[in-house]
C-alpha cells in the first residue's frame, strides 16, 4: 500500500506544474484576531473575520481557504474606499456560483496589519450559476439579498469574502490573496470547534513560539481546477478497509468531505462509518485524524463523486482537518504546516 501511495503521489507531481510565489513585503509584528463561528438557518457553519477595505469600517467577511481573493458585494462599503480599474473579473466557486465584476484597487487590513499598497480586489456586479450547476445558490435569491456562504438563503451569509488559499499560480492582474501581501506572508488558522462557544483565532506573522511543533509540507501539489494547492495524503475508510489516496485540499467553506475518484461508485457514507485522514507518511499526524460520519455534526459527512480530469482521486477535506489541527500557511516559502490541537 505504501508503494501504491508513492506511485500515486509521483503521478500527481508529474501531471501538475509548480506554482509561482506571490511577492510579499517585509515582516511585521505578530497579529492575532478572533475567528467567529456563524451558523446558518439550515445548520451549515461559516467562519468570518473583520476586514478593513480602504478607510471603511471593518466588514464582517467570510474566511474561505478554498478560494483566492477579496470580493465584495454591492453595498458592502462605499465606492470611495477603492479605485476602479478598466479590467473585468469573473470567478467561480465549487457550489456553481459565479461572480462577474470589475477589478478595484484598495488597501486591505486585518487586525493591526494591512497591505502596504493597494491590491486588486473584485467589485461584484452580477451573480449567476455555472452551466453544470444551474440550480446553484445564486439561482435562489436576488443579488440584493445574496450573501457569500449563505447557501442561497435570503439575507444570510456575508457581503464580502476573503479567499486565502495558496493559489496554484499567479498571473498579472489577478485578484490576489490579501494575506500574501501582508507582513511575512505567513498565517495560522485555528477554527472554532463545533458546539464550543469559544472563538477560534487567526495569527498573521506568527512568531517562533507559534510555529513550534508544526509538521511542514513543502512539496505542495497545485490544483489549477480548484485554484488552490494541496498536500499528498489518503482518506481511509476504516469500516470498509479501503483507501483513497491523492492530493488533499482544506476548505473552510465546505461543510463536508468530497472525494472525486474512479476507485468507488458515487455515494454518501452513512452515519456511523469510520474514517481517518493520513497526510503523507507522518506518523505524528495520525493521532486525532480519525472521525465518525454523523450528518448532524459539521464537517463529518463524506460524499464520493465521479473523478475529475486525469487524476484518479482528488479530495476536498473541507473543515474537518481544522478541528484536529492548527493549519499554517506560508506564501513566500510555498508550504503548509499541521500541528495537532489539544
Amino acid at each position: 500500500m505504501r508503494m501504491q501511495r508513492i506511485l500515486i503521489f509521483a503521478t500527481v507531481t508529474v501531471l501538475l506544474s509548480a506554482c509561482t510565489k506571490p511577492r510579499v513585503h517585509e515582516a511585521s509584528d505578530r497579529v492575532e484576531i478572533q475567528i467567529k463561528q456563524n451558523i446558518l438557518s439550515n445548520g451549515d457553519v461559516r467562519y468570518s473575520i473583520p476586514v478593513r477595505i480602504g478607510n471603511a469600517a471593518p466588514v464582517e467577511t467570510m474566511l474561505d481557504t478554498g478560494s483566492t481573493g477579496l470580493r465584495i458585494l454591492p453595498g458592502a462599503i462605499s465606492p470611495d474606499n477603492y479605485v476602479l480599474t478598466d479590467h473585468s473579473n469573473d470567478y467561480g466557486y465549487g457550489s456553481g456560483v459565479t461572480m462577474s465584476g470589475t477589478v478595484g484597487k484598495a488597501t486591505v487590513g486585518v487586525g493591526g496589519d494591512s497591505t502596504n499598497e493597494s491590491i486588486p480586489i473584485q467589485i461584484v456586479q452580477k451573480i449567476g450559476c455555472s452551466k453544470d450547476k444551474p440550480a446553484c445558490p445564486a439561482s435562489r435569491v436576488a443579488l440584493s439579498a445574496y450573501g457569500f456562504g449563505g447557501d442561497g438563503l435570503p439575507g444570510e451569509g456575508f457581503k464580502a469574502i476573503i479567499g486565502v488559499a495558496l493559489p496554484p499560480s499567479r498571473q498579472q492582474g489577478e485578484v490576489v490573496n490579501p494575506f500574501g501581501h501582508m507582513g511575512s506572508g505567513a498565517w495560522i488558522i485555528v477554527l472554532p470547534r463545533p458546539g464550543r462557544i469559544d472563538p477560534g483565532k487567526l495569527i498573521i506573522n506568527p512568531d517562533q513560539n507559534d510555529l513550534a511543533g508544526f509538521t511542514l509540507f513543502k512539496d505542495l501539489i497545485p490544483l489549477p481546477r480548484f485554484k488552490t494547492q494541496s498536500i499528498a495524503g489518503c482518506l481511509h475508510n476504516q469500516t470498509a478497509n479501503k483507501e483513497f489516496c491523492g492530493p488533499i485540499m482544506f476548505d473552510t467553506g465546505a461543510n463536508l468531505t468530497t472525494v472525486w475518484t474512479s476507485l468507488a461508485p458515487p455515494r454518501n457514507w452513512p452515519d456511523g462509518m469510520r474514517g481517518a485522514f493520513i497526510f503523507g507518511d507522518h506518523a505524528d499526524l495520525k493521532a486525532g485524524a480519525e472521525f465518525v460520519v454523523d450528518h448532524a455534526t459539521p464537517g463529518s459527512k463524506v460524499n464520493i463523486k465521479p473523478p475529475l480530469g486525469p487524476l484518479p482521486t482528488v479530495i476536498n477535506a473541507g473543515i474537518l482537518p481544522y478541528f484536529r489541527y492548527e493549519v499554517y500557511y506560508n506564501v513566500e516559502k510555498n508550504e503548509i504546516g499541521l500541528k495537532q490541537r489539544e
